[in-house]
């Protein structure tokens, strides 16, 4: 059973539901609460979208993603980005010139 908590006004509480599972970190199995946002271009631009608990997902600054995924990050403008361990990877390797 999966209990979101809910706020209307000053109003707390929770929902229940036996339908719905909670989704699960693609790295450890715990509960994710996070996504991969690390860019994969393709057809248009999408995020890897990983599910990633917070033990799993590494917070990075944006602006350390590779060049060429830069003019992502120019349309949404975050200053930070949540990645997947296999992304963290790839950005350290670019990082130290690594090909």
């Amino acid at each position: 059973m999966v209990c979101r908590p809910f706020k209307i006004g000053n109003a707390h509480g929770f929902v229940c539901s036996r339908g719905e599972r909670a989704p699960r970190c693609s790295q450890c199995g715990k509960p994710a609460e996070k996504l991969c946002d690390f860019p994969i271009i393709g057809k248009g631009v999408k995020t890897c979208d990983k599910k990633l608990c917070d033990a799993c997902a590494t917070e990075i600054e944006a602006e350390r993603l590779p060049i060429q995924f830069l003019a992502f990050t120019e349309k949404k403008e975050p200053d930070t980005i949540d990645v997947c361990p296999a992304h963290l990877r790839f950005i350290e390797k670019k990082e130290k010139g690594d090909q």
